[in-house]
């Protein structure tokens, strides 16, 4: 029927024949414009959810830095588009601090490669429920928070929309006050790059940006902070196996921030 909507559904089950273990499955239905995905797991491992992922839309997932615990989860996400999804599967794996570097968009502008470098695990979400809120006026709405039983973990502050530090504007403007900019543009970028940083991430990285300008100061190397300064003292603030990717996301950040394409060379 014309307008009907049509879905994808895809299926692997993993039988366990001991007592007392339910059987295992994972199954996932794509709105063929990509829209919209829904990923149901029944005890399922992380490993066995990201490879029915990587089957299904052809996408290469890799996880870098910290390990994840890969226990049997239950999770059922619905009417959520592929990046929100993603994100949160990666929440309910117990992946406290991240980031994530996209490959080029492609088909449905799912991206062709994804690589999330943990930088912090705790325990996974065993039962989690994500579901599309109800369409109003005909505009889509964001997913819902995750639920869980109450006697679970709580959520790490990265779920929360409110998760910011009460304090962090405040405290962003005491840094920008306490060095010497090139111009104003690049202290607004300073705050822009800072702001959106995960919740969980926004404290520590102030923290870590400020150690690493104070040092520069200190030996003299610095003294304005220009816009190719302040990029290598972010990239400074992570492991050395992900100076390379951080680099590259903080240019595309940067590039957003101005509006278009900007070479940005290295000090």
């Amino acid at each position: 029927m014309p307008g009907k909507r049509i879905c994808i559904v895809i299926a692997v089950l993993f039988s366990f024949m001991l007592s007392g273990v339910a059987l295992a499955s994972v199954a996932i239905e794509a709105d063929p414009t990509g829209s919209a995905v829904a990923i149901t797991a029944i005890n399922t491992k992380p490993t066995e959810i990201v490879q029915e992922l990587q089957s299904s839309f052809g996408v290469t997932i890799e996880f870098k830095g910290k390990e994840i615990p890969d226990e049997p989860l239950n999770v059922q996400i619905s009417g959520v588009p592929f990046k929100n999804a993603f994100k949160s599967l990666i929440k309910i794996f117990g992946v406290d601090n991240h980031f994530i570097n996209y490959g080029k968009p492609g088909k449905n502008d799912i991206p062709q490669s994804i690589t999330v470098h943990v930088l912090s695990a705790g325990d996974p979400i065993k039962t989690a429920t994500i579901q599309a809120e109800p369409k109003r006026s005909g505009k889509p709405k964001p997913a819902a928070g995750l639920n869980r039983p109450p006697q679970g973990k709580k959520p790490p502050s990265m779920l929360s929309k409110k998760g910011k530090p009460e304090d962090f504007d405040q405290k962003v403007d005491e840094f920008k006050d306490a060095y010497e900019w090139d111009n104003d543009a690049t202290s607004d970028m300073a705050g822009y790059l800072l702001d959106i940083m995960p919740d969980s991430l926004k404290k520590s990285g102030l923290s870590a940006l400020s150690k690493e300008l104070e040092e520069l100061v200190k030996k003299g190397e610095i003294s304005k902070v220009d816009e190719a300064i302040l990029l290598d003292s972010m990239v400074a603030t992570v492991p050395a196996h992900m100076k390379k990717d951080m680099r590259e996301l903080l240019i595309r950040r940067i590039e957003e921030f101005k509006g278009g394409a900007v070479a940005m060379p290295g000090r």
